[in-house]
């Protein structure tokens, strides 16, 4: 996406606005409205660790994690792993394995979800295309496996560093029986997700001071994760067209959320797995900048907040400097 087209409306908004000078600055007004429940974190292994050992494996199999059984019914809507994708950026399988009764996993996963992982160390998200209610005392296993095994060549996988050993069990391909092993003296670090999470307003902030010639960002925190983003960006606070400025947005369906800004400019980011985004914004190097205030606000896609399946951050104002 080019933001080329918004530093073009920006100048020609801003033609008729008086010259004055002063130091860029960005402050922040108004409150957003929370998105649909976050998944909290139902059972872990391992998971303050940061850090991957040198030595890597070829993931030319599955590997499953075991879970122990949990003393509550749990709605499992993913899980995450801590790694890294060493040859570059990748997308395998990640799956829920309930135990068979010796307690290794079943062959057929009863859950599964991509999981895309990055050539930087960190943490990694499966969500399931469809969340499973685990019943309780019900042992379980999360794993992962390239679509390509077996003897493929292509993924190599770290573990981590320091940590507990868990139970591991392993298979060459996706549907024949688990053994025990391999890997089980790697202490793997993963959390499994459940549903329950509490909810969060997504959060607008900065980075870099807005003048002229110099570009600066708007970013996201807190919001859905890998959903659709968009920012609204205006040259107003107080009205839009002839509507005045906040807008409630409640007669929509969307309680508690309001619309802070004027709709000039839309551009829209994917939001990471952990619900972050951010966005370049280029001021032209053009002195009838000066003093301009930009608006912005994050509209985020989440069917789950409310009827009209958006969330909303609080507003930012840009105020362009020299």
């Amino acid at each position: 996406m080019t933001t080329t087209p918004f530093a073009t409306t920006v100048a020609a908004l801003a033609l008729s606005l008086p010259l004055v000078a002063q130091t860029g600055s960005f402050t922040n007004f108004g409150i957003g409205c929370p998105g649909s429940p976050m998944p909290r974190v139902c059972a872990s292994a391992n998971d303050t660790a940061t850090s991957l050992q040198g030595l890597f494996f070829s993931q030319t199999s599955e590997v499953a994690l075991e879970v122990a059984a949990m003393t509550t019914p749990s709605l499992v809507t993913g899980f995450e792993i801590l790694s890294q994708a060493p040859r570059g950026k990748i997308t395998v399988t990640g799956r829920l394995h309930l135990a068979d009764a010796s307690g290794r996993p079943l062959a057929t996963e009863a859950a599964s979800g991509p999981l895309t992982v990055d050539t930087s160390t960190g943490w990694y998200r499966v969500t399931f295309t469809k969340a499973l209610l685990v019943p309780a005392n019900q042992k379980f296993f999360v794993s992962w496996s390239d679509s390509r095994v077996p003897f493929s060549q292509d993924i190599d996988w770290p573990v981590p560093v320091t940590g507990t050993n868990g139970t591991t069990y392993h298979r060459y391909n996706q549907t024949g029986a688990f053994s025990a092993g391999p890997f089980t003296t790697y202490p793997w670090s993963w959390r499994v997700l459940c549903s329950g999470g509490a909810t969060q307003v997504p959060a607008l902030g900065n980075t870099g001071t807005p003048k002229i010639g110099a570009s600066y960002s708007v970013d996201l925190t807190m919001a859905k994760d890998s959903s659709v983003a968009i920012l609204i960006s205006g040259l107003s606070n107080t009205t839009w067209l002839t509507v005045p400025l906040p807008l409630d947005l409640a007669p929509l369906g969307a309680a508690g959320c309001k619309l802070l800004v004027s709709y000039d400019f839309l551009a829209a980011v994917v939001t990471s797995a952990i619900g972050t985004g951010s966005l370049s914004i280029p001021v032209p190097a053009q002195n009838t900048l000066i003093g301009v205030k930009l608006h912005h606000e994050w509209m985020v896609v989440d069917s789950g907040a409310n009827a009209l399946g958006f969330s909303f951050s609080g507003g930012g104002t840009a105020t362009i400097g020299q």
